[in-house]
């Protein structure tokens, strides 16, 4: 049973590690259509990939369980681009 529910609710961990490993490596690069490259990266069209990550988990899981499987997502997401950062250096 307990394996059942971890197979479920892999998706929404695994969608939130991408949405914040590509946010990290896509503001680097600006937006230039329209001359927007000052202003706005492309790290900026994966926030919206977030919400809704976020939002369909919790409709499918409640609130409490999409807290924690987000969390966990992030702090997956953070400790593999702590990994890259030390590999680089």
């Amino acid at each position: 049973m307990l394996s059942l529910a971890l197979h479920r609710l892999i998706l929404p961990v695994v969608a939130m590690t991408l949405v914040v490993v590509a946010s990290n490596i896509l503001v680097q690069y600006p937006f230039e259509p329209f001359g927007l490259g000052d202003y706005l990266t492309w790290g900026a069209f994966t926030y919206p990939v977030a919400f809704l990550v976020t939002d369909l988990t919790n409709r499918r899981y409640g609130p409490r369980v999409a807290r924690q499987w987000v969390v966990a997502g992030f702090v997956i997401a953070v400790i593999l681009l702590g990994l890259k950062t030390d590999a680089n250096h």
